[in-house]
């Protein structure tokens, strides 16, 4: 694949923004960030870096609006882009969001899902003239062309890769010309390969549009390699330190580009590294009290769009010893129908905890796990290690009833390269082996997978 390869004295064009006392949590007792304060005058990249749970993600969220003070959280201090709030800029178009996952509409076309954001914009000049459209078309077609999916163009997502779906999902982030741009881990799921073709693209897109850039990652070299500008988040969602880079961008293009920034990268793991490992909140003793306040926050959580799923995971899995109990149990089934796949994906344990689960809600989940395909692509080592030690209980986080052990056999996650005839001989296995027969509903997952193997 060919990629347009620009180093050019990066640009800097004038972008004001200023983050003053910000302290914000979901709830009126519980804080997710901190006193954030920071400013940057000029177009550059903003790097968030920190562990999970310490507010980045939320962050960005209130960067654009879609996060904002209500009656039930706490949301203090100021801030503005280009003296405008964050809601004022993203409604005029200004600001482009790229979240963790593609999120593309599966009915439309590469080019209609890069087009998409157009439509919801109003323009200030309510008489398009065809030559508007025009332009728009053409301004389109460019950045389907920058991003090398030319001749993907009619395409639908279905029939694309991972990394081709970000990057349209990359693509239709720049198609309003947005002055800031906000990244939140868009290429976290991405194999080396793919990142540093897109860290290109990115640049590419960059240098020609000129946008104040906000990622969050989790990746330092990821930070080191992409911005100017480093905001390392601490636990209790404060700002450990501000690191400035004086290398100049792009650094994306060059062999070794972080070789000579070995220190700031040591310095930043060991901010990280030092700053009260977040494993502690995952041991502390959570009492009954806590729990349904953790339910709360979990509520709240799920009534976002879009939801903060890596957050949703942690605060599920702090309730868990609770969530076999009825009261719990019938709040985790309501929140169901209210909210994406990818957070079904992290309620289902917390669902299954409760003993007395319904034949209902077992067929639900597992027509869930079978439509999202979950199953379907696995190494035999994850496969045999993982999920066979599941069934044969030796994952020690949630001893699940022997009526719910297949839920392990559609807990396969996705990998390239899957060695299917082994996962088939393992299928066959509690298909015709009589131990299994003390689990039918896992014998019937198995076939219905088996199924699945012959005919795709």
């Amino acid at each position: 694949m060919k990629i347009a390869v620009l180093i050019l004295q990066e640009k800097r064009s004038t972008m004001n923004l200023e983050v003053k006392n910000i302290n914000f949590g979901f709830t009126k007792t519980k804080k997710v960030l901190n006193n954030i304060s920071f400013s940057s005058k000029e177009a550059k990249i903003i790097a968030i870096v920190g562990a999970s749970g310490c507010g980045k993600s939320t962050f960005l969220r209130l960067l654009c609006g879609l996060v904002q003070g209500n009656a039930t959280n706490t949301f203090e201090g100021n801030i503005k882009i280009q003296n405008e709030t964050p809601t004022e800029f993203t409604k005029a178009g200004k600001t482009g969001f790229m979240f963790q996952e593609p999120t593309l509409f599966p009915n439309l076309t590469v080019k209609e899902n890069i087009a998409l954001p157009l439509k919801f914009i109003k323009a200030n000049n309510q008489n398009k003239t065809s030559e508007n459209n025009t332009s728009k078309i053409a301004e389109i077609d460019n950045l389907i062309e920058m991003v090398g999916l030319k001749e993907f163009a009619d395409y639908l997502p279905a029939q694309l890769s991972g990394g081709m779906k970000t990057r349209v999902a990359l693509a239709r982030t720049f198609v309003t010309k947005p002055q800031l741009l906000l990244l939140d881990e868009p290429f976290g799921a991405l194999d080396i390969r793919w990142k540093f073709l897109l860290y290109r693209e990115l640049e590419v897109l960059r240098e020609s549009y000129s946008p104040m850039v906000v990622i969050v990652t989790h990746d330092i070299q990821e930070a080191l390699l992409l911005s100017n500008h480093i905001l390392v988040f601490g636990k209790e969602g404060k700002i450990l330190k501000e690191i400035l880079i004086n290398k100049p961008l792009p650094r994306v293009f060059e062999t070794d580009a972080i070789k000579d920034l070995q220190n700031e990268y040591l310095e930043i793991q060991n901010l990280i590294m030092n700053d009260a490992p977040l494993i502690d909140n995952l041991r502390e003793e959570i009492t009954e009290q806590r729990a349904y306040e953790i339910l709360v926050e979990i509520e709240e959580l799920c009534s976002l769009s879009p939801i903060n799923t890596k957050l949703l995971q942690s605060k599920c899995l702090l309730v868990r010893k609770f969530s076999h109990k009825i009261e719990f149990h019938k709040r985790f089934i309501a929140l169901w129908d209210l909210v994406d796949n990818s957070a079904k994906y992290e309620l289902i344990w917390d669902i299954l905890n409760y003993q007395l689960l319904s034949k209902e809600w077992h067929e639900k989940i597992f027509s869930f796990m079978i439509n999202e395909k979950y199953y379907q692509y696995a190494r035999k080592d994850v496969f045999f290690e993982s999920i066979f030690d599941g069934i044969k209980n030796r994952i020690s986080n949630v001893n699940f009833p022997p009526t719910k052990k297949w839920i392990y056999l559609c807990l396969l996650p996705e990998r390239e390269n899957v060695d299917k005839t082994e996962v088939k001989l393992f299928f066959e296995e509690i298909v015709n082996n009589p131990h299994y027969e003390q689990y039918p509903f896992m014998q019937e997952v198995a076939k219905r997978l088996l199924n699945k193997f012959y005919s795709e």
